[in-house]
């Protein structure tokens, strides 16, 4: 045990005395990194921390690996190789293309160790272990865009990796993901939120490109099961290539560069949305730790447990993306170019109905997989967790109908035509009955075709149950998910009284809830009505009159005044702007804001 935990502490020790020289250095000879509009970092900050890293990781390995491995020495070389196209990248920025194809020739440098992926035939090894390598060399460089951010998810992916590594028996790659581990802890202490120093694209590249050759040779890649052989390295690295993904369609779908640099990235998006920089960091953290997880347990499941535990991962996922994806993270004019560079000039209504569709295609999608998974887990839980060949067999013919008459039944009901974020009750009775109606039509189907034979009437019992709990759930959770980080963001925005109890007021509380972006957090009604006062609308409750509104303000801290009242004449608006006025508040009318 102590010669796996030695590599750990010493990687960890030198990695802060590095890095706190390195920094050091950095500011003596002018090296630091300037706030730019597509950069998040808002104060100059020490540059080059990768030559921290890199230097760790080469003194640790020399010291504690023996004997040297062929493998080892192609990590060693081709993580060398991009350490030092990273530093002229650092110092004399270079074209995408031509750092592409400088990860492409560390891939194969990769190959030319043995380092590859042997999943299909060996006609496919090739490409594909480039692809992966450059993939993955690449998201860690992308996701090199918030204080600790990179760093941390490395710290975890290289954690997760040395205990597959272990479990595969592969005790040089314990080591090496270990010192990747110390390396990226001790570097944090100097590049967690507020970071004194950045890895730059040395540091990135290098995470990146060791880490993706680390995922092939110390994982599954000579496993019988081809799911467990695909799923694990995919899983241990799954956020990095989450926002790799994110960020590629965003930017596609926004006709932006996907090569340019931006402040688009789920990080951001979280931060947008209401977290603060440190929050968004550690969610991220979390969610990187429970996709390790499940990829060091992922082999001991049986086939359809890995299917389910995987298809909900890739639930998880989209959803995820379709609420970071609200995230107002471009400016009007940049969506305005957008729309004009993709659809031509007065095309907003196209553009916008084309985003809407594709996103439909993603709903229809997540519905189609948690439909599977409903199924699946049907079985597994009628027959204790196992599937016998003939189910197995029973399943196949099945769940095609099942699929088709599922979602025709969705479409029927109009469940696509609703935003998920506004779930409600009836939404809820229109799953339940899409449901029935899709279970009921392949049961006739089984019956008039097999007769039902050798399907268990219980199955699909507990399917209907399943699917109904998936199907609600996912979009409740989504729905939840947004209220919450709503309330974040109302808890920072300006403090505001709604003047107007009735109709309207109501109406303009809910666009307020539903629409974080406005960045209003309600403190209560105000209204001239007497007998609304103390009643609550929608949880907010109505102080008091107009009459009371300079007191209410200063006990409240009320920032501003939302005019909330249907068929208020000029004579009414006046009356209600001088009693603002004489409060020492601005007011805005309610048709004016919305």
């Amino acid at each position: 045990m102590y010669y796996y935990i030695a590599p750990f502490i010493f990687s960890f020790v030198l990695s802060l005395s590095l890095t706190s020289l390195t920094r050091r250095a950095a500011l003596k000879y002018g090296r630091i990194a300037s706030p730019s509009e597509d950069r998040w970092h808002s104060s100059p900050t020490a540059l080059f921390g990768g030559v921290a890293i890199y230097l760790t990781f080469l003194i640790a390995t020399l010291i504690f690996i023996t004997p040297v491995t062929k493998e080892f020495l192609g990590i060693l070389a081709g993580s060398t190789f991009l350490f030092a196209v990273g530093i002229v990248d650092d110092l004399h920025p270079i074209k995408p293309y031509s750092k592409l194809i400088a990860q492409i020739a560390a891939a194969i440098v990769a190959i030319f160790f043995g380092i590859r992926i042997e999943m299909f035939t060996p006609m496919l090894a090739v490409p594909l272990t480039i692809l992966w390598i450059v993939a993955i060399t690449n998201a860690f460089n992308l996701l090199d865009n918030m204080d600790g951010l990179s760093a941390g998810i490395a710290l975890i992916t290289a954690g997760v990796l040395s205990v597959v590594s272990a479990m595969q028996g592969r005790w040089e790659m314990v080591v090496i993901s270990l010192v990747i581990a110390g390396t990226c802890l001790g570097f944090l202490r100097y590049n967690f939120n507020p970071a004194s120093i950045f890895m730059g694209d040395c540091g990135s590249m290098f995470l990146g490109y060791t880490i993706g050759a680390l995922s092939i040779a110390g994982t599954y890649q000579h496993a019988s099961n081809l799911v467990v052989t695909m799923a694990v390295p995919v899983l241990i690295v799954a956020i990095p290539i989450f926002d790799t993904m994110l960020v590629t369609v965003m930017r596609k779908l926004t006709g932006r560069a996907v090569s340019k640099g931006g402040k688009d990235h789920i990080s951001h998006r979280l931060v947008i949305l209401g977290l603060s920089e440190k929050q968004a960091v550690l969610l991220l953290y979390f969610l990187s730790l429970i996709t390790g997880i499940i990829a060091i347990v992922y082999p001991h499941f049986n086939l359809y447990m890995i299917i389910v535990v995987g298809a909900l991962v890739l639930v998880g996922l989209f959803s995820l993306g379709i609420f970071l994806g609200d995230a107002k993270v471009y400016s009007k004019e940049e969506m305005e170019l957008a729309r004009e560079k993709i659809m031509g000039k007065n095309s907003n209504v196209v553009f916008d109905t084309t985003i809407f569709y594709k996103r439909q295609v993603v709903e229809i999608l997540i519905d189609f997989i948690l439909v599977t998974v409903a199924y699946i887990s049907a079985y597994l839980l009628r027959f204790e967790g196992t599937v016998s060949e003939q189910n197995t067999h029973l399943i196949a013919k099945s769940l095609p109908i099942l699929l088709l008459a599922q979602l025709v039944s969705f479409y029927y009901v109009g469940l696509y035509k609703k935003m998920w974020r506004y779930i409600g009750l009836s939404d809820v009775g229109s799953i339940i009955r899409a449901v029935t109606m899709g279970t009921l039509i392949t049961v006739v189907i089984l019956v008039l075709n097999w007769r039902f034979s050798g399907y268990s009437r219980a199955v699909f019992v507990i399917y209907w149950m399943t699917a109904i709990g998936l199907v609600t759930g996912i979009r409740l959770a989504l729905r939840l998910f947004r209220e919450h980080f709503a309330e974040i963001q109302k808890s920072k925005g300006k403090r505001v009284l709604i003047f107007g109890a009735g109709d309207a007021g109501s109406s303009l509380l809910k666009e307020i809830k539903n629409n974080p972006e406005l960045h209003f957090k309600v403190v209560g009604f105000i209204d001239d009505d007497i007998k609304k006062v103390n009643r609550k609308i929608h949880g907010k409750t109505v102080i008091g009159s107009g009459a009371d509104l300079a007191k209410i303000a200063k006990d409240r801290d009320i920032e501003e005044v939302l005019i909330a009242i249907s068929g208020l004449s000029e004579e009414g608006l006046h009356r209600l702007q001088s009693l603002c006025k004489d409060s020492g508040l601005p007011c805005i009318r309610m048709g004016k804001m919305l």
